[in-house]
């Protein structure tokens, strides 16, 4: 099975997780959005378990606190959120944020990664089911083997040189000694960092030395737009070892490429209800204002604004979508801009349309073999490629060659395909 986790960080998307909840096989929610929904998302966890048997993991957002103050108000104290986990976590945490402002693993005492280590596992493991016996009544009983997440994600530290390897491997020592749940480790680093084959091998060597069977992997900004075909092979030849060591790697982010990765070992990929395909570290904040609407467009494996998408399937003179979602609510393309005007929750059925395409490209690479799904990829470049680039309405600044870099790559590295 190519493993879909959903990525749920938003009390916003609680429609959408919750009336989604068969094409997703597990959820991964934000750590310190539990800590403030406290009384609500254990009980949600609760009520989705009882519709079927939910996995999930529980995200550590202590690399949040890694570098800059995004996480502050102007003031210096801690926001909402994220004071709602630290206070959860306690020292030395607490105390760390407020002796040396961040986190970071390479400017702290072993003791003190110890410490904040165990604090995410007991976190981890009994916060849900610790709230779901405080909340029930005297005559209900809360089974904890029921509750608990699928395994433990080990805080993860970025790894942007082979110095950074050590604060992993005190975090996982810890993680490993405390958790009774299995572990899941992030591997968490960066494009530039895989591009040497050494450094490569020094990933794979973390994972084997800890007798996982999965591990999580976050390489940061790997975004379609801006990534060469070169990283991808990097991407394709580590997913290869790591699966050849004997650990089932899956994406922490991922888009559409990520699919194709299932052919050289990779396990599962991790997305957002919307967008959620890649990361990048924020230091600063920025207040993100709404969600904006856009549409999911299963040929060219990108969004855009639902006006140009509806140009876009116009012009190629594109059958609606075949989705449950779009076929239900949707007479037509120009039906989808009309629902703009309209009482229509339309930012329901674009998550919900997004997460079956999703859905649904998992389910195809467990049937087809690597060489039709890339044929389709290369027909569907064909159709699309000059549409696209002559859509009055999509921005010039997007692109449509990450398309062809993605077939190339795949291509290169295709005797590798299991």
């Amino acid at each position: 099975m190519f493993e879909t986790t959903l990525r749920y960080n938003s009390l916003n998307n609680k429609h959408a997780v919750e009336g989604e909840y068969p094409r997703y096989d597990s959820l991964i929610i934000d750590g310190k959005m539990l800590a403030y929904s406290k009384k609500a998302l254990p009980q949600f966890i609760q009520n989705l378990n009882q519709e079927r048997s939910l996995d999930y993991y529980v995200e550590p957002i202590i690399s949040d606190f890694r570098s800059g103050d995004d996480f502050r108000y102007p003031d210096g104290t801690i926001r909402g959120w994220y004071d709602s986990y630290v206070n959860e976590l306690g020292d030395p945490l607490k105390q760390a944020l407020f002796d040396f402002d961040n986190v970071n693993p390479r400017h702290l005492d072993e003791e003190i990664i110890r410490g904040i280590s165990r604090s995410v596992v007991l976190y981890q493991e009994n916060f849900v089911p610790n709230q779901l016996k405080e909340e029930s009544g005297k005559y209900e009983e809360v089974d904890p083997d029921e509750v608990m997440p699928k395994a433990v994600i080990p805080w993860h530290h970025r790894i942007n040189e082979k110095s950074d390897l050590g604060p992993n491997r005190t975090i996982l020592d810890t993680t490993k000694a405390e958790a009774m749940l299995s572990l899941k480790p992030c591997i968490h680093t960066t494009k530039s960092f895989i591009r040497d084959r050494s450094h490569r091998t020094s990933l794979v060597e973390l994972v084997k030395d800890y007798d996982v069977d999965e591990c999580f992997l976050l390489i940061e900004e790997l975004g379609k737009h801006n990534t060469y075909e070169s990283t991808y092979k990097d991407v394709i030849d580590l997913v290869y070892d790591i699966s050849e060591a004997g650990v089932k790697p899956h994406f922490y982010y991922g888009d559409y490429f990520s699919n194709l990765l299932s052919y050289f070992g990779l396990g599962g990929t991790t997305y957002g209800v919307m967008y959620g395909e890649e990361y990048t570290e924020t230091t600063e904040y920025t207040d993100q204002g709404g969600m904006l609407l856009r549409y999911y467009v299963d040929q060219i494996k990108d969004f855009l604004k639902v006006p140009a998408a509806v140009e876009l399937m116009k012009r190629t003179d594109s059958a609606m979508c075949k989705c449950d979602i779009c076929q239900r609510h949707f007479d037509d393309w120009d039906d989808t801009v009309a629902h703009q005007e309209s009482d229509d929750p339309l930012m329901n059925h674009l998550q919900k349309h997004y997460i079956e395409r999703r859905w649904r490209h998992a389910r195809q690479v467990e049937i087809k073999s690597f060489e039709t799904i890339i044929s389709k990829l290369e027909s569907d470049r064909q159709e699309y490629v000059y549409p696209y680039t002559n859509a009055r309405q999509i921005s010039p600044n997007k692109d449509f060659d990450y398309l062809p870099r993605w077939i190339n790559a795949v291509k290169e590295r295709s005797e590798l395909v299991n």
